[in-house]
C-alpha cells in the first residue's frame, strides 16, 4: 500500500507521539499505535457532550476508540484524553507547521 510507505517514511524523524488509523473501505487498513491504551482519569473529566463522562474512571480504551468517540459524537472527555496524550503544545505546534496560522487549541481542562 503506497499510503503506508508515505506515512511510515514521514514518521521516521517525527519527534512526538503518533497514532494513525487509515481504512480506504477496500480492505486496506493501516493501524500504527492505534491499539495503544489510554486510561480515563479524573483529570480528563469535563461537562459537555459525549458519553465517557458517565462512565467509571479507570476504564482503558484504545486510541482508535477514543478518537472515534471524539469525532463521531464530539465526546469532550475523549478529546481531553487525546489532548493529554499528545500534549497541547505539540498539537498547537503541528497546527502552525501545517499552515493554520490563525488557529489555536485552548485547553478544556478544569
Amino acid at each position: 500500500m503506497h499510503i503506508e510507505k508515505v506515512i511510515k517514511d514521514s514518521l521516521v524523524n517525527f519527534d512526538g507521539k503518533v497514532a494513525v488509523y487509515y481504512d480506504d473501505l477496500n480492505r486496506n487498513v493501516l493501524n500504527i499505535n492505534g491499539k495503544e491504551k489510554l486510561t480515563y482519569l479524573d483529570k480528563h473529566y469535563v461537562n459537555g457532550s459525549g458519553i465517557l463522562r458517565y462512565l467509571s474512571k479507570g476504564i482503558k480504551f484504545s486510541i482508535l476508540d477514543v478518537a472515534t468517540l471524539m469525532m463521531i459524537i464530539s465526546d469532550n472527555v475523549a478529546t481531553n484524553m487525546l489532548i493529554y496524550f499528545l500534549g497541547i503544545d505539540k498539537i498547537n505546534e503541528t497546527i502552525q507547521n501545517v499552515g493554520c496560522s490563525d488557529t489555536k487549541l485552548y485547553s478544556l481542562f478544569k
